[in-house]
Parts: structure tokens; sequence; C-alpha cells
């Protein structure tokens, strides 16, 4: 039910223990760029309602990254996609929502866009899912994407976000879906 409380505990965990034994977060420092991902323990039924508002403060000429959020069922290790939803918004592009299973991951529904999310502002995202299987994405108030996808029809066991090297900040995350 609080998911912001969870969420803000992996990354006190995380500033406690910098060597990345910390469970539910992933950011290692290579030459390589690597995701940070956070995530959280949740029992979500299979349909579910996540808001979040988040900025997006990457400047001009950065490398176009990738930030993503979902549902997920089982065990998912940092940045690793366990079985369940990704929506993934790519910067200063569109948006994709994803199905992924064992057999890997398949595109649902995608927007190209461009949203053009990267000027500072807090936007907000509601995502929907009934549990008939319909998903609805909606972007500051507009409908942005709608499809049906009955691949699941268990609950999930945590949520998850994911950051692939982008510069955002999640001001409210709001989840609803307890089973």
């Amino acid at each position: 039910k609080d998911v912001a409380r969870a969420i803000f505990g992996q990354i006190l965990q995380q500033a406690l223990d910098p060597d990345g034994r910390a469970s539910g977060w992933n950011q290692k420092s290579s030459a390589a760029l690597t995701p940070a991902a956070i995530q959280t323990s949740l029992r979500l039924s299979n349909a579910f309602a996540i808001e979040m508002e988040f900025s997006s403060w990457t400047s001009a000429g950065d490398p176009a990254g990738r930030f993503e959020i979902g549902p997920y069922q089982g065990a998912a290790a940092g940045g690793a996609r366990a079985a369940g939803y990704v929506l993934a918004y790519t910067q200063g592009g569109g948006l994709e929502l994803l199905r992924i299973t064992r057999r890997g991951a398949s595109v649902v529904d995608s927007r190209p866009g461009p949203f053009r999310l990267e000027d500072k502002k807090t936007h907000r995202l509601e995502w929907t899912r009934r549990a008939d299987g319909l998903m609805t994405v909606r972007l500051d108030g507009k409908d942005v994407m709608t499809a049906t996808d009955r691949t699941f029809n268990q609950g999930f066991d945590g949520l998850r976000l994911v950051n692939r090297s982008a510069d955002y900040i999640v001001k409210r995350l709001k989840v609803n879906g307890a089973p």
C-alpha cells in the first residue's frame, strides 16, 4: 500500500550499503553504462492502476536514455526482466508497452511520439489494467495508448523501475491493485 515508503527504504539501504549488497538496487560503476534499477515486493492483482509524477532533466545532446516501469511476477534481480509488463519511455521519443515472458519480450503496443518530456516540468503518467486485460496509458491527461493483453491472469509480485542512462526525478508514485 505504501509503495513510496518501500522504494525510499530501498534507496536508503543503498546509501547505507554502497558496495551493492542492498537488495532491490543495482547500480554498478563501470566504463559501460549499466541500468539503475529499484524494485519492491508488492502483491498486485492482475488489475492495477499506477500513477506517477516525474520530470526529465536530461539535456539536449545527451545520449538517448530510457525509463521503464512495470509489475513483475516471480523474482526480478536489479534490471533483469522477470515475467510481467514494462512500460518504457525513450528520451525524446515514444512509449512502448512490452510483455515479458520466459520466451522473451514482445511489443503489446507502441506510440512513436515524440513526446518530448525533457523540459524539467512535472508530467503525470497513468497506467491502468482491468481484469479483462484492457490497458490504458494516459500522459498529462491525454490517452496515448489502449491495448488488450490477456497473458497474465495471475497477480503480480512486485513493481520495478529501471533508468537506462537518463536523468529523471520521480516525484510521486501511487499503485492500486491489492488482491
